[in-house]
């Protein structure tokens, strides 16, 4: 019956799929390292859903605290009109992530000097962003497996790409996405101080 649970996955090969339907009929003619390969494929496709959902939370972050920052830029502290604009326009479905960026990428173009010796509002706007970038294709990729790698594949400009799916790319987006917080906080704590 546990098995049920993974014919829907998305990132399994249909071999995969056809030998969770039937884990001990040996006639379908996979060869024990197939199905030793399949058995990690179950594994790593298990741990690679995790990070997948570690890096969508951190990028929902992201943009979380992108919204603060916006507010402290434009609102004075805790006032009705940062909380109208919350709660009508930047926590509605409508005003993504990517027009939140836009928004602040506008914005901190025209105050850049008041930042500029904390820190660099360009390279922050890009980071930004990168990880909008990197959280739709893990939102909207799939895992592909080869005989000894995974990779996570995805669409861009028509076009499809794969970014091999190892311990060090991982941790450096866990970087970029840490360092991303970080400023946004010195961006609202400027503000906010300033208030």
């Amino acid at each position: 019956m546990e098995n049920k649970k993974w014919q829907n996955t998305k990132a399994f090969p249909n071999r995969i799929k056809a030998y969770t339907e039937n884990e001990h009929d040996k006639s379908k003619g996979y060869s024990k390292e197939e199905i030793e390969r399949f058995k990690e494929i179950l594994k790593e496709t298990v741990e690679l859903n995790s990070i997948r959902g570690q890096i969508i939370s951190s990028a929902t972050n992201i943009e979380i605290q992108l919204t603060e920052a916006i507010c402290s830029l434009l609102f004075e502290k805790e006032s009705q009109t940062e909380t109208l604009m919350k709660d009508f326009i930047f926590e509605n479905e409508f005003y993504t992530f990517n027009r939140k960026w836009n928004l602040f990428r506008n914005i901190t173009k025209k105050l850049e000097p008041k930042f500029t010796k904390k820190l660099d509002l360009k390279k922050l706007r890009g980071n930004i962003k990168t990880a909008i970038e990197i959280r739709n294709n893990f939102a909207h990729g799939e895992f592909t497996f080869t005989k000894d790698k995974a990779y996570l594949e995805f669409r861009k400009n028509a076009q499809t790409k794969k970014i091999e799916a190892r311990k060090e790319y991982f941790n450096s987006l866990h970087s970029l996405f840490s360092s991303i917080l970080s400023e946004l906080q010195i961006v609202i704590f400027c503000q906010k101080s300033k208030a």
